[in-house]
Protein backbone atom coordinates (compact mmCIF):
# COMPACT_ATOMS: atom_id res chain seq x y z
CA UNK A 1 0.00 0.00 0.00
CA UNK A 2 1.17 3.80 -0.68
CA UNK A 3 2.50 5.68 2.30
CA UNK A 4 0.05 7.18 4.03
CA UNK A 5 -0.74 9.01 7.47
CA UNK A 6 -4.12 7.27 8.02
CA UNK A 7 -2.46 3.99 8.56
CA UNK A 8 1.44 2.01 9.41
CA UNK A 9 3.35 0.47 6.89
CA UNK A 10 5.68 -0.35 4.85
CA UNK A 11 5.43 1.35 1.32
CA UNK A 12 5.30 -0.15 -1.58
CA UNK A 13 3.13 -0.82 -4.77
CA UNK A 14 1.75 -4.36 -4.53
CA UNK A 15 -1.83 -4.40 -5.50
CA UNK A 16 -4.67 -7.03 -4.45
CA UNK A 17 -4.09 -10.52 -5.45
CA UNK A 18 0.11 -10.32 -5.67
CA UNK A 19 1.54 -13.22 -4.01
CA UNK A 20 5.08 -14.63 -3.58
CA UNK A 21 5.88 -16.94 -6.84
CA UNK A 22 6.29 -21.04 -5.96
CA UNK A 23 9.39 -21.68 -5.02
CA UNK A 24 10.15 -18.74 -3.12
CA UNK A 25 11.17 -18.52 0.65
CA UNK A 26 9.41 -16.99 2.66
CA UNK A 27 11.74 -13.67 3.92
CA UNK A 28 9.73 -12.13 7.71
CA UNK A 29 9.55 -8.50 7.49
CA UNK A 30 7.98 -5.94 10.22
CA UNK A 31 7.07 -2.23 10.30
CA UNK A 32 8.54 -0.48 13.46
CA UNK A 33 8.41 3.47 14.00
CA UNK A 34 11.46 3.92 15.49
CA UNK A 35 14.02 1.04 16.47
CA UNK A 36 16.01 1.26 19.83
CA UNK A 37 19.01 0.49 18.74
CA UNK A 38 20.25 0.19 22.14
CA UNK A 39 17.50 -2.06 23.88
CA UNK A 40 18.01 -5.68 24.44
CA UNK A 41 18.62 -7.35 21.21
CA UNK A 42 16.16 -10.33 22.80
CA UNK A 43 13.29 -7.69 22.16
CA UNK A 44 13.93 -8.71 18.41
CA UNK A 45 14.33 -11.10 16.07
CA UNK A 46 17.14 -12.17 13.71
CA UNK A 47 15.91 -13.08 10.57
CA UNK A 48 13.53 -10.45 10.45
CA UNK A 49 14.28 -7.29 7.90
CA UNK A 50 12.95 -4.61 10.14
CA UNK A 51 11.78 -1.68 8.37
CA UNK A 52 12.06 1.89 10.46
CA UNK A 53 9.56 4.50 9.15
CA UNK A 54 11.06 7.67 10.46
CA UNK A 55 14.09 7.06 8.28
CA UNK A 56 12.91 4.68 5.82
CA UNK A 57 15.85 2.29 6.58
CA UNK A 58 15.33 -1.53 6.24
CA UNK A 59 17.62 -2.98 9.19
CA UNK A 60 18.37 -6.46 10.21
CA UNK A 61 19.95 -8.08 13.74
CA UNK A 62 22.54 -10.34 12.80
CA UNK A 63 24.69 -11.83 16.24
CA UNK A 64 23.36 -8.67 18.03
CA UNK A 65 24.70 -5.85 15.60
CA UNK A 66 22.33 -3.88 13.35
CA UNK A 67 22.81 -3.30 9.82
CA UNK A 68 21.41 -2.22 6.98
CA UNK A 69 20.31 -5.17 4.39
CA UNK A 70 22.36 -4.94 1.60
CA UNK A 71 20.37 -2.98 -1.52
CA UNK A 72 20.71 -6.25 -3.68
CA UNK A 73 19.15 -8.61 -1.58
CA UNK A 74 16.12 -5.90 -0.75
CA UNK A 75 15.92 -5.58 -4.19
CA UNK A 76 15.78 -9.37 -4.94
CA UNK A 77 13.24 -9.78 -1.81
CA UNK A 78 11.23 -7.05 -2.89
CA UNK A 79 11.26 -8.32 -7.03
CA UNK A 80 10.50 -11.93 -5.47
CA UNK A 81 7.68 -10.75 -2.96
CA UNK A 82 9.10 -13.03 -0.67
CA UNK A 83 7.84 -10.70 2.05
CA UNK A 84 4.56 -12.20 1.32
CA UNK A 85 2.86 -14.77 3.60
CA UNK A 86 0.07 -16.58 2.53
CA UNK A 87 -1.07 -19.97 3.63
CA UNK A 88 -0.96 -23.14 1.60
CA UNK A 89 -3.49 -23.89 -0.01
CA UNK A 90 -2.90 -22.71 -3.39
CA UNK A 91 -6.42 -24.89 -4.66
CA UNK A 92 -8.11 -22.48 -3.11
CA UNK A 93 -6.50 -19.07 -3.35
CA UNK A 94 -6.08 -20.00 -7.53
CA UNK A 95 -9.36 -21.86 -8.02
CA UNK A 96 -8.10 -25.12 -8.88
CA UNK A 97 -10.04 -27.69 -6.83
CA UNK A 98 -8.37 -31.44 -6.32
CA UNK A 99 -11.14 -33.59 -7.64
CA UNK A 100 -14.03 -32.51 -10.06
CA UNK A 101 -16.87 -34.84 -10.75
CA UNK A 102 -19.07 -34.77 -13.46
CA UNK A 103 -22.37 -36.39 -13.77
CA UNK A 104 -25.58 -37.15 -14.70
CA UNK A 105 -28.75 -37.47 -12.36
CA UNK A 106 -31.73 -39.07 -13.67
CA UNK A 107 -35.18 -39.45 -11.62
CA UNK A 108 -38.17 -41.65 -12.56
CA UNK A 109 -41.34 -40.68 -11.14
CA UNK A 110 -43.91 -43.39 -10.88
CA UNK A 111 -47.47 -43.05 -9.52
Amino acid sequence: MPKSEAYDNIPGNDRVGTYRKAGVAFQPMEQKGIIDYTADPGQYNEGVIYYESTTGRYMELKDGVWADVKKSRLDQILKDKSYIDMPNQASFTFLNPRQIFFGIRVSLDLN
